[in-house]
């Protein structure tokens, strides 16, 4: 079947080069009147160094732009809609600005309109993003606000990602003693609404110690059910909270800020969802419907992580097959080595991790093709931003070809203070190749909690119980040992770590084992392979 549907879109290969900007500029429009309008449009942004996309407000006079919403590299290998609710009273222009990021990834658009009066709700029906309103949310102490403050606090909100988008924020006050709490109360949520609350927050500084999400029952009785200690990043990070049935009785959610003893910075939460179904564990994530809590950074890096499937209409160099489901229709993450330069870093963080409070374990599948294509590391940081600092720990590193399939390490981790994982891709010399990660799991505790559906049917587990007799346990030991070689590249150097944690650790995780699934490349292609219209293909079925 051949397109007959049409989109829009700003090449950002030759003789496009990096920084070049293109502008969409609707006529001259009148005030917005006192209802004003809603413009809605849809976006494709897909690539490994995807540009920028920014909707402005441009008066005619004087000449002043206001910004209005952005995106800023890879997005979705789908089409989006965004809304944006225009009450400008001066004449004005729409303008649609996109910008080059490389040669690896397109920006198009399509279905532009605009129609009278506020924009309908677009999203979940249990969603609030605050930008209108405050959804009947009440609070004594926490702020509905937009636009950046003082140093440490959010300079953009989570849903336009700019100054103009509202939140809402709980700062220091001196008048505030340690330890003093303020509470955001939402309105009353009928019996079995949601089992799950997904909320995005922004914890910086040390003003605000704790950030507590509690559920409260109708006689008042509260359940805490989500927990963050400390100053989590200067960006936004996702949270999960497992929803009670509270043995059907309606509820409303409690999101509690508790005083620290510094004087900088504070909490804000955006996008607050309830969704039916259960959440996903912390820090397990296997791609399938999002990213989860991992996150690519605008800053510090040269290139993104990119998810994909190997049925995926916009062919990449990914794996073909996904690990979880062995199919071409499983989604994983990966990075496409022909991108970038020799030393170009893409970095994927993790979420904020809570003292593990004992040993235990971060599992995951890796899928590495190509000749010379670098380095794939792990670290785990309790600094922000990540970088060259004694507190960034390499756990594992991994730079030689496996061949044609997936591979799982398990990394040993015990930290005493909250924690992020990054994943960082540094690229070769080589030429076309791929790395793609896919069923990312952390264990607490002893590898026997170890989710064994991840694994490989011929997987090996290596325990220490404490019923063993002391030949067997001798043995297992004995063992051990002898491996410890061929795992170097997983576990730190004994000048980072004694010898006898090194053989503590590998007790708890589980060693390498290696599942062959086919898989072939196919080349890089990312403009959309579909306009938004007709969802009709530009090549032949």
């Amino acid at each position: 079947m051949w397109s007959i549907g049409n989109y829009l879109y700003v090449e950002s290969s030759s003789p496009s080069r990096v920084g070049d900007v293109a502008q969409l500029k609707s006529p001259l429009l009148p005030p917005a009147g006192p209802q004003g309008y809603c413009i809605t449009f849809w976006y494709h942004m897909f690539g490994a160094t995807v540009g920028s996309l920014r909707l402005y407000l441009q008066e005619s006079q004087p000449q002043q732009r206001t910004l209005m919403w952005k995106r800023q590299g890879m997005q979705s290998d789908m089409w989006q809609m965004t809304q944006s609710h225009v009450t400008l009273q001066e004449v004005h222009q729409v303008v649609l600005e996109a910008s080059v990021g490389g040669w690896a990834g397109d920006v198009a658009l399509d279905d532009i309109t605009l129609t009278p009066g506020a924009c309908r709700h677009s999203g979940p029906p249990d969603l609030c993003d605050f930008e209108d309103s405050d959804c009947d949310w009440t609070s004594e102490s926490w702020v509905r606000r937009s636009g950046g403050g003082p140093s440490r606090e959010p300079g953009s909100d989570h849903t336009t990602d700019t100054p103009h988008g509202h939140y809402f924020y709980l700062g220091s006050s001196s008048s505030q003693p340690p330890g003093h709490m303020a509470s955001l109360v939402s309105p009353e949520f009928a019996a079995g609404t949601g089992d799950c609350l997904q909320v995005w927050y922004h914890m910086d500084g040390d003003s605000i110690s704790t950030l507590n999400v509690y559920q409260q029952s109708e006689d008042g009785g509260r359940k805490l059910d989500f927990s963050k200690t400390g100053s989590q990043g200067e960006l936004w990070r996702l949270g999960n909270v497992r929803l009670d049935p509270m043995e059907g009785s309606a509820f409303r959610i409690v999101v509690e800020g508790v005083r620290g003893t510094g004087v900088s910075g504070g909490v804000a939460i955006d996008d607050v969802l309830l969704s039916n179904g259960a959440c996903p564990p912390p820090g397990v994530c296997d791609f399938q419907g999002s990213l989860c809590g991992w996150t690519n950074v605008e800053a510090g890096d040269q290139a993104d992580w990119l998810r994909g499937r190997g049925s995926s209409p916009l062919p990449s160099t990914g794996p073909r097959v996904d690990h979880t489901m062995g199919s071409s229709q499983g989604y994983y993450v990966y990075v496409d080595s022909a991108v970038g330069q020799k030393g170009d870093k893409a970095m994927l963080y993790s979420e904020v991790f809570q003292p593990t409070q004992g040993d235990g374990c971060l599992s995951f599948w890796y899928h590495r093709h190509g000749q010379n294509i670098g380095n794939l590391s792990l670290y785990s940081s309790t600094r922000n931003p990540f970088g060259d600092d004694e507190k960034d720990l390499l756990l594992w590193t991994e730079a030689t070809s496996q061949g044609d399939t997936w591979i799982e390490a398990t990394v040993a981790i015990s930290n005493m203070e909250p924690f992020w994982f990054v994943f960082v891709y540094e690229r070769g010399e080589g030429g076309p190749g791929h790395l793609a990660l896919d069923d990312i799991q952390l264990i607490k505790g002893r590898f026997s909690s170890i989710n064994s559906s991840l694994s490989s049917p011929a997987a090996v587990y290596v325990g220490v119980g404490l019923g063993l007799v002391l030949s067997v346990a001798l043995g297992v030991i004995a063992s051990v040992v002898l491996l410890q070689r061929s795992l170097s590249t997983m576990i730190p150097s004994a000048g980072d770590r004694d010898v006898d944690n090194i053989i503590f650790h590998m007790h708890d995780c589980k060693l390498d084992e290696l599942e062959t699934t086919g898989s072939s490349e196919k080349l890089t292609n990312t403009s959309p392979a579909v306009d938004m219209d007709t969802e009709t293909s530009s090549s032949e079925a």
